[in-house]
């Protein structure tokens, strides 16, 4: 089976969609029986709009010449501006489609750019959304809330999402790690090469040796990926600076990139109006540059517990975002913000906490309750792996991709 697969992002550099695609890709069973066609990426990790215009460009034209070889397309969004490719193919072709939709681009658009729901812009935008996905042959998506989105009905929609492999799926087993008596140093090692498990560790000595038996809890927390537009990344900020100053044994590193200068600009402002806890804030709290996708699990089994930023937005309810459920796949617990969608999710797996309004006092006080609380991140850390391997494994997606491709090849 020979199967286009149009889509602008490069697979082994981008983190959303692309790393939803690899996960389909990387299924045995899969590899197999599909045969994927990417378009030609003329670009690396930095590209322009041309090379957008161009990856388009050898689309049209490689699918025109092979339109006899090619069984299937596959469109991941956003962006929905691939929509005249997939239905062009389709009506002039006979070549049905499939649809990825991470976001609806048109309401996605509308946040970054802060543009209104009435102007042209979003109607153009709206319009190509509802164009792809009323003549595709089936929908995939994150989650169920991006079906509100979909204007028209489509009878053919699957919710799918892969991460990993079953066999990496794992909870957390090292809860009891014994620290070094003369381990003094606070900085947390983000990476440790004589472990091979990929879940995270909720014991850590990353302070004092303790008077008692009992090694010290793990209150490290990591933030993954992008702080943008769509992030309420300050907030997040707050809650651990006023957790911070009641413990400061909690710390939260950044792994990613996005607006540093001005979260660095608030923790500098938050520091100036409290000296005595300045010093701590500055140390527990650090930007650290994006890594490479395959150091992921060996920095976040490091951690006690995964952090999510997304605006408490209506327009954003349908959000599941990428890092959530990165974090599960590797047993971690989740807190943070986010929509229904997100909140739903965390709320029936019992994988950690989602606020559902702004409230510094109770979030803060939210946080330092659960990581100072084991067996509450045990139990989080258990329902996280029973999740993701229900509903996250290459295995699970990998199967169920290769029905909806053939299901869809039946009906021509």
């Amino acid at each position: 089976m020979n199967v286009f697969i149009l889509t602008i992002h490069h697979p082994e550099i981008s983190f959303g969609p692309e790393m939803r695609l690899q996960g389909f890709l990387k299924s045995e069973k899969f590899k197999q029986n599909v045969t994927p066609i990417f378009p030609k990426f003329v670009y690396g990790k930095q590209h322009t709009k041309f090379d957008t215009f161009m990856v388009l460009v050898n689309s049209i034209i490689y699918i025109t010449k092979n339109r006899k070889k090619i069984d299937m397309i596959h469109a991941v969004t956003p962006p929905s501006y691939i929509a005249p490719i997939a239905i062009l193919a389709k009506k002039l072709f006979k070549i049905p489609y499939i649809v990825d939709i991470g976001d609806p681009y048109a309401e996605n658009m509308a946040e970054i750019k802060n543009f209104s729901h009435k102007s042209c812009k979003f109607k153009i935008l709206k319009h190509l959304d509802n164009s792809l996905y009323k003549n595709a042959d089936h929908l995939v998506l994150t989650s169920e809330g991006i079906t509100k989105y979909i204007s028209h009905k489509i009878p053919h929609t699957t919710i799918l999402t892969a991460i990993l492999h079953e066999n990496q799926i794992v909870e957390n087993k090292n809860t009891t790690t014994t620290p070094p008596a003369t381990t003094t140093s606070p900085t947390p090692n983000l990476t440790t090469a004589t472990t091979t498990s990929p879940t995270p560790n909720l014991t850590t000595a990353t302070t004092t040796s303790p008077t008692s038996n009992n090694p010290p809890i793990n209150k490290k927390c990591i933030y993954l990926g992008l702080y943008g537009p769509l992030q309420n990344f300050e907030y997040i900020l707050k809650i651990f600076i006023e957790a911070i100053k009641k413990d400061k044994e909690i710390t939260l590193d950044i792994v990613g990139q996005g607006e540093k200068q001005k979260c660095e600009g608030l923790i500098n402002q938050c520091s100036e109006t409290d000296p005595k806890i300045a010093t701590e804030i500055k140390k527990n709290i650090k930007f650290q540059p994006p890594i490479p996708k395959d150091k992921i699990p060996e920095l976040l089994k490091n951690y006690a517990c995964g952090i999510v930023s997304l605006k408490l937005n209506p327009n954003l309810d349908y959000a599941i975002p990428t890092k959530l459920l990165t974090y599960l796949s590797y047993g971690l617990p989740v807190f943070g913000t986010g929509g229904i969608s997100s909140q739903k999710l965390i709320k029936n797996s019992k994988t950690g906490y989602i606020s559902a309004k702004y409230n510094i006092k109770k979030d803060s006080e939210k946080l330092i309750s659960l990581l100072k609380n084991q067996e509450k991140l045990l139990n989080f850390s258990k329902n996280a792996e029973k999740f993701a391997k229900e509903n996250l494994s290459i295995e699970h997606a990998g199967n169920e991709l290769l029905k909806i491709y053939s299901a869809t090849l039946s009906k021509i």
